[in-house]
């Protein structure tokens, strides 16, 4: 059982970490972390280091409150929105937690 929470670099990332971070401990669910970026020519070496700063900083916030964890960073040529929902689909996920996307979407 795992709850995917879906990080971005804006401001809201520690709130969504803290949120999660509690309601995995209150479920006694495993935390997957993912951050997506698209890839290629869209894609900076800076943005992929600072994807992986970002996941780093917060499966040490997961595991300092003894939480099981996995990270993901997701570059596979889709748009960061597609691609959450891809991987949820893929993991299918109990919870979804989310910083910040310019999408609505239904998961199927």
């Amino acid at each position: 059982m795992t709850i995917l929470v879906a990080l971005s670099t804006s401001e809201r990332r520690t709130r969504i970490m803290d949120f999660a971070v509690e309601e995995a401990k209150l479920r006694g669910k495993k935390l997957v972390i993912v951050h997506s970026l698209y890839g290629g020519d869209r894609t900076s070496e800076e943005e992929i280091e600072e994807g992986e700063n970002l996941l780093k900083w917060a499966e040490e916030k997961a595991k300092a409150e003894g939480l099981e964890v996995e990270t993901h960073l997701l570059v596979r040529g889709k748009e960061p929105g597609d691609d959450v929902l891809d991987f949820a689909q893929e993991i299918k996920p109990d919870m979804i937690r989310v910083t910040f996307f310019h999408f609505l979407y239904k998961i199927k």
